[in-house]
């Protein structure tokens, strides 16, 4: 993300509500975090899989808690 395209962005949040600490707080985080394998889906879950997923919940078979 070049600099225009970061504060197109940012410009973006505040019309929706976001206060300057938020986005700070927001910009923070961005800075600091490091992408790790644990982030990434596991190659085993597929589409139908979380569709499924979505059924349960959906028909009250599957909370999300």
């Amino acid at each position: 993300m070049n600099l225009a395209e970061f504060y197109q962005a940012c410009d973006r949040l505040i019309e929706t509500g976001w206060k300057l600490p938020e986005l700070e707080r927001l910009c923070h985080f961005r800075d600091g975090y490091m992408q790790t394998s644990l982030d990434l889906p596991d190659s085993t879950l597929d589409i139908r899989h979380l569709e499924f997923i979505r059924w349960l919940v959906q028909k009250g078979k599957l909370s999300d808690w």
